[in-house]
C-alpha cells in the first residue's frame, strides 16, 4: 500500500506539471494563432494595388484629354508636364499589372474578378464592344499610352490613340474596377470582424481542457485520499494488536507472580479513533488545483479574448479610415476632371464633342454633382470617425493642424479638401473658363494625391505599431501569468505531496517497528 500510495502521488505530482504545461502551451499557441490571422489580415497590398490601378487609370485620362485640349487657346496645358506625368503613371500602372497578374486564389475570390470578362472595350471608330477581363483591360489602355507617347515623341497623329483611351476609361472599365474594390473592401471587411469568433471554438476547446485537467487531478487526489483511508487502517489494526499481545504478556507475568490468585484479564482488544481519519492535505489540495485552474480558466476566457477583440476593433476602424481616404484620392481626380468638362460642356472643346456618339457616361454636370456629393459623403464620414474613434494624434496632426504647404492645405488635409469641393462647386456655378483658377484648382488635387499618401503610410504603420503593442501587452501578461502559476504550483501544491510523503515514511517506519515486535 505504501508503495502504491508513493506512486500515486508522484503520479499526480508530475500531472500538475505537464497539465499545466500543456495548458500554457495552448495558450502560447492562441496567442501565436491569433496574432498571426491578425497580421495577416493587417495587409492591405490587394486593395491599395486596386486602387492604384483606378487611380493610375484616371490621371491617365485626365492626362489624355488636357493633351488633346492643347490647341484651345483658352485652356493653359503645360504638354512638356502632362506627358511626363503620363509617363509616371505608365510606369506605376504596369507595376500593379504586374503584381496583380501573380495575384492565385486570393481571399475574397479577387483572382476570380480579375479574370471574369466583364469590361466592355470599344476600338477605335467601333460602337460594338468586345468583353474583356481586368488585366487584358489594363494591357490594352497601357499599349495605348505607349503609343500615343512615342508618336507624340515623334510627331505623328494620336487622336486614334486619344480616343481609345478616353472612350474606354469614361465606359464601364473603370466601374468595374470600383464594384471590385467595393466587394473586396465589404469581404475583408467582414472577415476582419469575424477574427474574434473565429478564435472561440479554440478558446472553447482549452476551457475544456481545462475542465478536464481539473477533474483528472481531482480524481488522483480523490484516489490518494482512498489508499491513504486504507492504510491508516491497517496501521491502527496493527497498532490494536500490538497493543493486545502487550497487554496479554503483562496478564501472563502477573498470572506467574501470584499463581493462587486468579486473574482474568477484563482487557477487551477494542480500540477506536475519535474521529475519522482523512488524507491529511486534501482540501488544501483540492483548493490548490482549483486556484491554478481557476487562474487559467480566467485567462484564457477572458484576457486572450480582450486582445483579440481590442486588436480586431483596431483594425477595423484603421482599415475604414484608410479605405476612406483612398476613395478620396481617386474621386478628388474625377472631380477635377468633371469640373473642366462641365465648364466646357457648351463649348467646341466639349468631350462630347470629341468623342461624338456620346454612350459612355451620362451629361458632365450630373458627373460633377454626383462624385462632389460622394467626396462630401466620404469627408463626413472620416470627421465622425476622427472625432469619436481613438484615432492617433500625427493622423490628427495631418488632418486639421496649420502647415507650411499648399496654399489650399494650409489649414490641414480636411479643410483642404473642403475648400477644393466648394472651389469646384464655384467654378461650374460660374461657367467661366478662368485659366489661371482652373490650373490652380488641377494642381491642388494632384497635391492632395501626395498628402493622401501620406496618410496611407502613417495609417498602415499606426496599425502595425498598435497591433505590435496589443501583442506585446499579450507577451507580458502570459510571461507573468505563467509565473504566477507556476509559483502556486511550486510554493503550495508540490511542497504538499512533499509533506504527504514524509508522513508516508513515518507511517511506514512504524509498520516495520509493529512486525519486528510481532516477530
Amino acid at each position: 500500500q505504501i508503495s502504491d500510495l508513493k506512486r500515486q502521488l508522484n503520479i499526480t505530482g508530475v500531472l500538475s506539471v505537464v497539465f499545466l504545461l500543456a495548458i500554457l502551451g495552448g495558450n502560447v499557441f492562441l496567442l501565436m494563432s491569433s496574432y498571426s490571422n491578425i497580421k495577416d489580415s493587417e495587409k492591405s497590398e490587394n486593395y491599395l494595388t486596386l486602387s492604384d490601378i483606378h487611380n493610375c487609370l484616371f490621371s491617365l485620362l485626365d492626362g489624355t484629354r488636357k493633351l488633346q485640349l492643347e490647341s484651345d487657346a483658352d485652356l493653359y496645358i503645360d504638354v512638356s508636364q502632362e506627358i511626363s506625368n503620363i509617363e509616371l503613371h505608365v510606369g506605376m500602372l504596369q507595376e500593379t499589372y504586374s503584381f496583380l497578374k501573380q495575384i492565385k486564389n486570393e481571399k475574397c475570390n479577387l483572382h476570380s474578378y480579375l479574370v471574369a470578362d466583364q469590361i466592355q472595350v470599344y476600338e477605335y471608330l467601333s460602337s460594338a464592344p468586345r468583353y474583356v477581363n481586368v488585366l487584358d483591360f489594363v494591357q490594352s489602355i497601357l499599349v495605348n499610352c505607349e503609343e500615343l507617347i512615342s508618336k507624340r515623341q515623334q510627331n505623328l497623329p494620336t487622336k486614334q490613340n486619344e480616343v481609345f483611351i478616353q472612350k474606354n476609361l469614361l465606359s464601364g472599365g473603370p466601374d468595374y474596377l470600383k464594384k471590385i474594390l467595393h466587394l473586396f473592401e465589404d469581404c475583408e471587411m467582414a472577415q476582419v470582424e469575424q477574427l474574434s469568433l473565429n478564435i472561440l471554438p479554440w478558446i472553447v476547446v482549452e476551457i475544456s481542457a481545462i475542465g478536464l485537467c481539473l477533474l483528472v487531478l481531482v480524481f488522483y487526489i480523490t484516489r490518494v485520499d482512498t489508499m491513504f483511508k486504507k492504510l491508516w487502517k491497517s496501521l491502527m489494526k496493527h497498532t490494536r494488536f500490538n497493543i493486545h499481545n502487550h497487554t496479554q504478556k503483562l496478564l501472563q507475568r502477573l498470572s506467574m507472580i501470584h499463581e493462587n490468585q486468579e486473574v482474568k484479564p477484563e482487557f477487551e482488544p477494542k480500540f477506536k479513533t475519535k474521529k475519522k481519519v482523512r488524507f491529511t492535505e486534501k482540501c488544501k489540495f483540492l483548493k490548490v488545483v482549483i486556484l491554478v485552474c481557476g487562474l487559467c480558466l480566467v485567462y484564457t476566457s477572458s484576457f486572450v479574448f480582450l486582445i483579440e477583440t481590442l486588436s480586431v476593433n483596431q483594425l477595423v476602424y484603421e482599415k475604414s479610415i484608410l479605405k476612406k481616404n483612398t476613395r478620396l484620392r481617386y474621386l478628388s481626380k474625377e472631380l477635377s476632371f468633371w469640373t473642366r468638362e462641365s465648364i466646357l460642356s457648351n463649348t467646341d472643346s466639349s468631350i462630347e464633342v470629341f468623342l461624338q456618339d456620346n454612350l459612355f457616361f451620362s451629361y458632365p454636370q450630373l458627373e460633377f454633382n454626383s462624385v462632389r456629393e460622394s467626396i462630401t459623403s466620404n469627408l463626413n464620414d472620416i470627421l465622425f470617425s476622427m472625432l469619436h474613434e481613438n484615432v492617433s494624434d500625427g493622423i490628427k496632426d495631418i488632418f486639421f493642424s496649420k502647415r507650411n504647404s499648399w496654399k489650399v492645405f494650409s489649414h490641414g488635409l480636411y479643410k483642404g479638401i473642403q475648400m477644393i469641393a466648394t472651389e469646384s462647386q464655384n467654378l461650374v456655378s460660374s461657367n467661366k473658363l478662368e485659366m489661371e483658377v482652373l490650373y490652380e484648382f488641377d494642381k491642388s488635387v494632384y497635391y492632395l494625391d501626395e498628402l493622401l499618401n501620406q496618410v496611407f503610410q502613417s495609417l498602415q504603420r499606426e496599425i502595425s505599431e498598435k497591433l505590435d503593442f496589443y501583442f506585446n501587452i499579450f507577451i507580458w501578461t502570459t510571461v507573468l501569468y505563467s509565473l504566477v502559476v507556476f509559483g502556486v504550483l511550486l510554493v503550495l501544491f508540490l511542497p504538499l505531496i512533499k509533506k504527504e510523503k514524509l508522513l508516508m515514511k513515518h507511517i511506514l517506519k512504524l509498520l516495520k517497528l509493529f512486525e519486528r515486535n510481532k516477530t
